[in-house]
C-alpha cells in the first residue's frame, strides 16, 4: 500500500517559491490587474488630448464633433463676454489706428482672456464679464502714438470771369485745393507678447501731368519689428498661483486652436504672427492651418541680387517683354521693397485716389491686390510669389506707361514717387 502525501497550499507554494520566479510572478499579475487600467487611460488621453486641447474643445469646434449641445448656450455667453473685454484694445482709436494695430496683430485676442479663465477658475465665477476684465487689465495692450499731419493736393483745370471795363470774358485756369489729415503714427506698443517699434517716413504717392492731377503727401510706416517677450503672460499667470510650467501647454494650444477656429469662421485677422503658436499648436493635436494663404511673414527676408535678377528675368521672359527692361524693373524693385517678396505696406490706401484707404501694398512691386487681380496672368495669381507679382506689375506698366523710363525717377533725373 503507497503512502499518500497532501499537497502544499497555494500560499506556501508561493512563499517558498525561489525570489526571481517571486519577481516574475509578481510582475505578471500586474499586467493582468492594471494592464487593462493603463489600455485605457491611454486611449482616453488619445480622445479627449490630456496635453490641453480636449479644454478648449467646447469652443473651438476644432476638437469636438458638435454634438455637445449642452455645452453650447454656456460657451456661446462666455465667449462672448471674453471677446468683449479683448475688443477694449479699440477704445479711443479712429480706423486707421485700427488697421494698423490689425494688420501688425498688436490687438489682444480673446483666447488669451478665455485660457487664462479655463486654467484659473474653469469659467466658474458668477461674473464672467467683470473676471474677463480683471484678466484684460493684466495683460491689455499699450500703445505710444505720435500725432502727424498729411495733406492731399488737388489740381485741376476749371474756369472763371475775368471782368473789365471791356467787359466780362471767361478764362481756364488751374486751379489747387489742399486738403489736410491727421496721421496718429504707431511708434510702439507694449503687447501680451512682446514688444512691436516701427519707424515712420513721409512718402508722396500721386503727382501731377501737365500740371494737373492729385498728389499726397503722407506719413508712412516704413518698419516694423516686433520683439517677442511672454513675461507679461507669466506674470498674469503668476498672480494667481501658476507657474510657466502650468500655462504653457494649455496657453499656447489654446491660441492656436482659438485663431484657427476663427479663421475658418471667416475672420481674416484671425492668424497669429507668433512663432510661438505654430511652435507649440501642432505639438497638441492641432493639424489644420494657423492663417489663410498668404504672406509668409518673414519680416527683413532679402534674397541676394543674382536671385533678384532672376525673378525679374522670368518675369520679363514670361510677359513677353525685352530684355532691355531688366535694369529698370531692378531699380523699381529696390525703391519698392528692396527686393523683399513678402514686403507689406501696413498703411492703407484708396487706388482711386492715392490718398489713405482700406488696400496694402504687397509683394516685391508692392503691388494693390486690386491692382494685382486686374493684371495677373492666369495661373499665376500669388501675389506673394515674386515672379507672379512681378508678371503683374510689368503688364500694368506696359498699358499705363508703355516702358518703365517713363516713370518718374527711373531712368530720369526726376524723384521717385511709385509708379
Amino acid at each position: 500500500m503507497t503512502s499518500q502525501h497532501k499537497r502544499p497550499g497555494l500560499w506556501k507554494r508561493i512563499t517558498n517559491l525561489p525570489p526571481w520566479k517571486l519577481l516574475l510572478l509578481s510582475l505578471a499579475a500586474g499586467m493582468v490587474v492594471l494592464g487593462p487600467l493603463l489600455i485605457g487611460y491611454v486611449l482616453i488621453s488619445v480622445v479627449s488630448n490630456t496635453a490641453g486641447t480636449f479644454y478648449l474643445g467646447a469652443f473651438t469646434g476644432v476638437h469636438l464633433d458638435g454634438d455637445q449641445a449642452q455645452w453650447s448656450q454656456v460657451d456661446s455667453t462666455i465667449q462672448q463676454e471674453y471677446q468683449a473685454a479683448a475688443d477694449h484694445w479699440q477704445d479711443g482709436l479712429d480706423e486707421s489706428q485700427k488697421e494698423i494695430v490689425r494688420s501688425y496683430q498688436l490687438d489682444l485676442p480673446a483666447s488669451v482672456l478665455l485660457t487664462l479663465g479655463k486654467f484659473i477658475d474653469g469659467y466658474q465665477s458668477p461674473n464672467q464679464a467683470q473676471r474677463a476684465m480683471d484678466y484684460y487689465q493684466l495683460v491689455k495692450p499699450q500703445y505710444t502714438w505720435v500725432k502727424a499731419q498729411g495733406e492731399t493736393i488737388h489740381k485741376f483745370w476749371t474756369t472763371r470771369t475775368v471782368c473789365d471795363e471791356n467787359g466780362c470774358t471767361t478764362e481756364s485756369y488751374i486751379a489747387t485745393e489742399i486738403t489736410y489729415f491727421t496721421v496718429w503714427e504707431l511708434r510702439k506698443a507694449e503687447v501680451w507678447d512682446g514688444t512691436f517699434t516701427s519707424e515712420w517716413q513721409t512718402v508722396t504717392i500721386g503727382g501731377f501731368t501737365d500740371g494737373v492731377g492729385t498728389e499726397t503727401i503722407t506719413p508712412q510706416m516704413v518698419d516694423g519689428n516686433m520683439q517677442y517677450d511672454w513675461t507679461r503672460l507669466y506674470q498674469a499667470a503668476a498672480k494667481y498661483g501658476f507657474q510657466k510650467s502650468d500655462v504653457d501647454p494649455l496657453w499656447f494650444d489654446a491660441i492656436f486652436a482659438m485663431q484657427y477656429s476663427q479663421y475658418e469662421k471667416g475672420d481674416m485677422f484671425a492668424w497669429l504672427r507668433d512663432p510661438k503658436v505654430a511652435q507649440w499648436g501642432p505639438m497638441f493635436g492641432v493639424t489644420g492651418p494657423i492663417a489663410p494663404s498668404g504672406p509668409p511673414h518673414k519680416s527683413g527676408y532679402l534674397p541676394n541680387q543674382e536671385q533678384v535678377k532672376s525673378w525679374v528675368d522670368q518675369a520679363l521672359q514670361a510677359d513677353d517683354l525685352p530684355m532691355s527692361w531688366e535694369p529698370y524693373i531692378l531699380d523699381i524693385v529696390a525703391h519698392e521693397s528692396g527686393g523683399d517678396p513678402y514686403a507689406y505696406n501696413p498703411q492703407g490706401i484708396d487706388p482711386m485716389t492715392g490718398g489713405p484707404g482700406n488696400e496694402h501694398a504687397e509683394g516685391i512691386m508692392q503691388t494693390l491686390p486690386s491692382t494685382f487681380q486686374e493684371f495677373a496672368v492666369p495661373g499665376h495669381e500669388d501675389i506673394w510669389n515674386p515672379v507672379d507679382n512681378l508678371m503683374a506689375a510689368l503688364r500694368y506698366i506696359e498699358v499705363r506707361y508703355k516702358v518703365p523710363w517713363a516713370i518718374n525717377g527711373i531712368g530720369n533725373s526726376l524723384p521717385y514717387r511709385g509708379y
